[in-house]
């Protein structure tokens, strides 16, 4: 009974640890970029985004940059 339980608990930890990494990164052919990389960055990376949108606040202007990968995934959301 033991042994079940600590292969549960290992079991979804590494689930969460995979959820966590895949929502905080975009992969684009063989480059990944992350959460911090700069906006040259993800343009060296991924090129060009799909869709930019610009909007302001009073704390700032927030920039998202949409990829969307094709058919079968899902589309891509970069705020800088």
């Amino acid at each position: 009974m033991k042994k079940i339980l600590l292969l549960i608990i290992i079991f979804l930890l590494i689930s969460g640890e995979a959820r966590s990494s895949s929502s905080e990164s975009l992969r684009c052919g063989s480059e990944l970029t992350a959460v911090g990389d700069t906006k040259v960055e993800v343009m060296t990376k991924c090129g060009q985004p799909s869709f930019k949108e610009k909007t302001s606040s009073r704390r700032g202007g927030i920039e998202k940059w949409y990829y969307d990968k094709g058919s079968g995934d899902f589309i891509y959301v970069l705020i800088f």
